[in-house]
């Protein structure tokens, strides 16, 4: 399963294929989805999809580069589904992210591990912007 992990993160922009993924587990295609997602906590499809908004995030705060062509850098084909996906998984639409994002000066260890998406960080969110906190 680290395997083919570690092939989706190497391979976030291109299209999820889990024929060749759980190839590369040595498992079949059925087996492997439940399997990857009893070990991670999530569908390889999910995961895919937070690995591109991760990296979305990160070009959002570091460059001028425009949204659409983040979007489809990251592997996103339609800007829809882009936004869609990344407001569900930030909590914030790209163009307001991109607004109140700032740049971190701190070892890139801890940059991932706290501007990594989670679903429960963005639930949070929204329930104190629901209660007017």
């Amino acid at each position: 399963m680290l395997r083919a992990r570690d092939a989706i993160d190497r391979t976030y922009a291109n299209a999820l294929d889990i024929r060749s993924l759980a190839r590369v587990a040595s498992v079949s295609e059925a087996h492997f989805i439940r399997t990857f997602r009893a070990t991670f906590g999530e569908t390889p499809h999910r995961y895919l999809q937070r690995r591109r908004v991760e990296r979305a995030m990160f070009l959002l705060r570091e460059s001028e580069r425009s949204i659409t062509d983040i979007c489809l850098d990251v592997g996103f084909t339609s800007l829809g589904t882009f936004s869609r996906t990344f407001r569900d998984i930030v909590g914030a639409n790209p163009t307001d992210y991109r607004a109140t994002a700032q740049s971190i000066v701190a070892p890139g260890c801890f940059t991932m591990t706290w501007m990594r998406p989670s679903e429960d960080r963005a639930v949070l969110e929204k329930l104190a912007a629901q209660n007017g906190k």
